[in-house]
């Protein structure tokens, strides 16, 4: 009761380590280009800073593989959130959930007939730097890139 809001992945423990960082390189709407962290309880965007990003910044982020998408979805880790109830196995579960929930950005972006691609080639420190977290206690595990 009171809760009206529900998560669309599984989490070990309930215990919800993923943080999502939209980070908009070309806009084509209404929400400007910048980094942006997805806020569950409110369900909305939060505004880090807006932005705009040159194809040299882009590529020194995440290789050649985005410099064509209108956005990234990056997702980190705050670790201890997982590993405070399950030690060591939680960074096993930290994965999964960052897996389902790639999976889920998957399904929504083929219904809206977008192209996604998970990025391999991500450069963690200069995003971790552009996010403004440290690498150690909250770091970068999973980013795909969403556009037409």
């Amino acid at each position: 009761p009171g809760h009206d809001h529900h998560r669309t992945q599984p989490s070990a423990g309930e215990r919800f380590p993923i943080e999502i960082y939209p980070v908009i390189l070309r806009p084509a709407g209404a929400i400007p280009s910048g980094v942006y962290h997805y806020d569950v309880q409110h369900h909305q965007l939060d505004v880090l800073w807006e932005r705009k990003f040159e194809n040299a910044e882009i590529e020194r982020m995440y290789s050649r593989s985005a410099k064509d998408a209108a956005m990234v979805i990056v997702m980190t880790a705050v670790f201890w959130r997982s590993q405070n109830k399950y030690g060591d196995r939680g960074y096993r579960y930290v994965i999964l959930e960052a897996g389902h929930i790639g999976q889920n950005i998957y399904l929504v972006s083929a219904a809206l007939d977008l192209k996604c691609c998970a990025l391999g080639s991500t450069h963690d420190e200069y995003i971790e730097e552009l996010l403004d977290i440290d690498g150690v206690t909250e770091s970068v595990v999973y980013a795909l890139a969403v556009g037409r």
